[in-house]
């Protein structure tokens, strides 16, 4: 039997207001559910003959005059429909009271495909949001491995540079202290030292203005990887945009998962660990 749709009218009738499909209003004087008028015949020609209309609903004015033909009276035709509606042969709403639904077992299959109530859609959604993931997933794999070539070369060239700037300074101080100790004199080396000290100032002001950085060794570093990364890939043809792509879709199609898996996402009888979900 067809369960009788009670639907919470929030917006439209104002919150905690709540609804059903019988919306008829009952008549002072009741007469009977609907199995007892089916045994007075005028009610049930009228009830077989809309149980047999193939349409998906009808206007009231309609049923009235189909309960006009078979001898039903105005009043004893609102009767009629409101038994009808509780019986759910037909169903009724407050927001469409101009129309009856002659199929209400429609409207609890197209509803409950609507609400999931099995959950099997949202199932089928993080299904089909794995196998997306899965196909994405190998695809990067491919390209993560000349990606991790190309970032080693990249460090490797930084950290050989890095050094090769610390051996020039070493060779710096060691080229000072001969021409002090040895071959001059302090008081002629001693404003060569402040000159270079200077020049040391003035290349660190020259590189925050090219780069906007302040001058660490760290952000040196860093910027030195990234510069020979970037040449790496335009030389090895690598498609980064791709690459990035791929991550960034990875990362969605996982944010929705977890959306779907959460607190809010499912349906309170669907059990959570009977769904797979990849670990991020």
């Amino acid at each position: 039997m067809f369960t009788k749709f009670v639907v919470s009218m929030n917006h439209s009738q104002g919150v905690g207001k709540k609804q059903s499909f019988s919306t008829t209003a009952r008549a002072t004087h009741s007469l009977g559910d609907v199995d007892t008028l089916s045994n007075i015949p005028k009610f049930l020609a009228a009830r077989n003959e809309i149980q047999g209309d193939p349409r998906f609903r009808i206007g009231v004015n309609e049923f009235n005059q189909i309960c006009a033909k078979h001898g039903i009276t105005a009043d004893e035709a609102s009767e009629f429909l409101r038994a009808l509606s509780d019986a759910t042969v037909v169903a009724t709403f407050k927001c469409a009271k101009d129309h009856v639904y002659l199929q209400p077992e429609k409207l609890a299959a197209a509803s409950s495909h609507i609400l999931d109530a099995s959950g099997e859609g949202q199932q089928r959604a993080i299904e089909e949001k794995q196998a997306k993931i899965k196909e994405y997933q190998t695809e990067l794999d491919s390209l993560q491995v000349t990606m991790n070539q190309i970032v080693q070369k990249s460090e490797r060239s930084a950290n050989f540079k890095v050094w090769g700037l610390a051996a020039a300074m070493f060779t710096q101080v060691s080229l000072v202290a001969r021409l002090t100790w040895w071959e001059l004199s302090w008081d002629i080396m001693e404003p060569v030292t402040y000159i270079l000290t200077y020049s040391t100032s003035i290349l660190t002001i020259l590189y925050f203005g090219a780069t906007r950085r302040d001058y660490t060794y760290e952000t040196f570093w860093e910027r030195l990887a990234h510069k020979k990364r970037d040449k790496l890939i335009k030389r090895s043809g690598f498609d980064l945009p791709r690459y990035e792509h791929l991550k960034s879709e990875i990362k969605k199609l996982n944010d929705e998962i977890s959306q779907l898996t959460g607190v809010y996402g499912l349906p309170p009888h669907v059990n959570t660990a009977d769904l797979k979900v990849p670990k991020n």
